[in-house]
């Protein structure tokens, strides 16, 4: 094999190993993303539980002072807990990160066999073309699937800056 198909192949092993570096980061963060959105959601159900079950009992034994500031506490712990996580959109940002891990996994994957079966198969004198060009598409495809996941983050983003300020708008209406 030439020496510009082995500089090639070392190239594709590069661009391979960021491809599986950035798929271990967006599983990871996907994952973190999911836990948080788990724990909000069960954090949620449990205060609309019990905000409105310690307002009951609260104005029916009012001999508790205490329990008035438990109750109003507990009501803004929910209320707020559920702002944040439909503003901060866990739930969709994990759904992005999950599907750009798995593409980028996929990736990984054709493109190691792909120069595989590279030098496996073809003849000597066409290695090198067939491995410059395998190691453009690898970069072409790892760009389109991270260029895929941040215009998916701009949407949210700006989707979050519509709510505000429509919120803006109805306070000053």
């Amino acid at each position: 094999m030439e020496d510009k198909a082995i500089e090639v192949m070392k190239k594709i092993d590069e661009r391979i190993k960021k491809v599986a570096d950035d798929k271990i980061m967006y599983t990871n963060k996907g994952e973190k993303l999911r836990k948080l959105n788990s724990s909000f959601n069960i954090i949620i159900v449990i205060l609309s539980v019990v905000a409105p079950s310690l307002v009951t009992y609260q104005t029916q034994n009012t001999g508790y002072p205490w329990l008035v500031f438990i109750s109003i506490i507990i009501v803004a712990i929910s209320g707020t807990t559920s702002a944040l996580r439909s503003i901060l959109r866990w739930n969709e940002r994990y759904g992005f990160f999950a599907m750009t891990g798995i593409r980028l996994l996929e990736l990984e994957s054709s493109a190691s066999d792909k120069k595989d079966d590279i030098i496996n198969t073809t003849k000597d004198e066409y290695i090198y073309a067939k491995l410059s060009q395998l190691a453009m598409e690898i970069q072409q495809q790892h760009n389109k699937i991270i260029q895929e996941y941040l215009g998916n983050e701009i949407k949210i983003v700006e989707q979050i800056n519509l709510m505000q300020k429509k919120e803006n708008e109805k306070e000053n209406a």
